[in-house]
């Protein structure tokens, strides 16, 4: 039986995940609350919330990894739209992630290479990406589907970005497409535990001086933009 991981970092992000799975059972862990259960009778299921920032994932996707020997690593959530063309609601599936605020540039690295690894972008699993493309075809054909879906880069750091000039360093110099505040830690675990992995997320805001009041307004009602995209990766992987 395959078996999937599925981080959050926040409640408002994992409410509805919950209600999607049979959940049979809670695991408290490390502080941390799992819960298992199924999708169909063949795809197990671990859901965590992992809260919010880089070393919060970077522990919870390992103790995940650890103690349930998971198949596939997947990381959901909400991010902020780097790219001017993704409004409130689009989906961002990442081709690659990388942290934006991994700095070494002071001993001449390029900001977000990590030298002991010898990378600065995590490539994701192919195969999701590839589901998730069949998923969203099909979704057009759907004349009620209001949202898209952009493949595209995800970089991570643990700061909210809500001011333009930051939106603009991340654009210029990591060409992203969404920022957020995870996605990149759960990559590099996948990739240290050569686990393949997916980072997804739903645009909550527009990652400058209007970012608080966007993310205020949607975060309730946009996380369940991903739920029906979850559902059809994981039953056809």
């Amino acid at each position: 039986m395959k078996s999937f991981g599925i981080i959050t970092a926040m409640e408002e992000e994992i409410s509805d995940l919950k209600n999607m799975i049979d959940v049979e059972k809670i695991i408290e862990s490390a502080k941390i609350k799992f819960y298992v259960g199924k999708i169909d009778f063949d795809k197990k299921i671990i859901l965590v919330k992992s809260g919010i920032g880089k070393v919060n994932m970077a522990a919870c996707a390992q103790h995940l990894i650890d103690k349930f020997n998971i198949d596939v690593l997947i990381n959901i959530g909400v991010g902020g739209a780097i790219n001017d063309k993704l409004t409130v609601g689009d989906l961002v599936i990442a081709k690659d992630l990388v942290q934006y605020d991994f700095d070494l540039s002071a001993f001449k690295h390029p900001i977000g290479f990590i030298p002991d690894i010898e990378k600065k972008f995590f490539d994701a699993d192919k195969k999701i990406l590839e589901l998730a493309k069949k998923f969203y075809s099909e979704q057009e054909k759907n004349t009620d589907n209001k949202n898209n879906m952009y493949f595209g880069r995800i970089a991570s750091g643990d700061r909210f970005v809500c001011d333009q000039k930051d939106k603009d360093f991340i654009k210029n110099n990591f060409s992203a497409d969404c920022v957020e505040m995870e996605g990149a830690t759960a990559a590099q675990v996948g990739f240290l535990n050569n686990i393949p992995f997916a980072v997804i997320r739903v645009i909550s805001d527009s990652a400058n001086s209007n970012a608080v009041a966007n993310y205020n307004q949607s975060v309730d009602s946009v996380t369940k933009n991903y739920l029906k995209l979850i559902e059809y990766v994981i039953k056809n992987y």
